[in-house]
């Protein structure tokens, strides 16, 4: 009987942002939902194996149901590697998918940016990270 091989490609259709700021996550969180008027609750912590280790990563979500987006905060540092190791300077992201326009990007990083204890925000380019598969949820 012959082998067939089933090859699935992911649709990365998603607004990524990478947030630098040294505040710790439930803080940060708190912090993101004051000023952005959004909602995020905790979830069970992602898990990411590698061949030698487990890293987890905090975890919080949003779904605003009156513009169809579902946002995702992630912290990109855990305690033995990266979500994303080619985006170190970031210590968290936030992942917007639906409806999202890139000016609609640009305002919420500006917004962002705007956080006390925020040093930066910027737009990541989804398809040339390497470690992308991370962020599959």
């Amino acid at each position: 009987m012959a082998k067939v091989t089933l090859e699935l490609e992911y649709d990365y259709d998603f607004i990524l942002i990478g947030i630098s700021c040294h505040a710790r996550d439930y803080k940060f969180c708190w912090m993101v939902n004051k000023s952005l008027d959004l909602n995020f609750a905790r979830q069970d912590s992602l898990s990411l194996k590698t061949k030698n280790m487990t890293c987890e990563f905090a975890h919080y979500t949003f779904f605003d149901e009156d513009k169809h987006l579902e946002y995702t905060l992630l912290s990109n540092k855990g305690a033995n590697g990266f979500l994303l190791p080619e985006q170190k300077q970031a210590d968290y992201l936030l992942k917007i998918e639906g409806g999202f326009s890139a000016f609609q990007a640009t305002e919420l990083i500006n917004k962002i940016r705007n956080i006390e204890a925020v040093l930066t925000a910027f737009n990541i380019d989804i398809e040339n990270l390497k470690s992308r598969q991370n962020l599959i949820l």
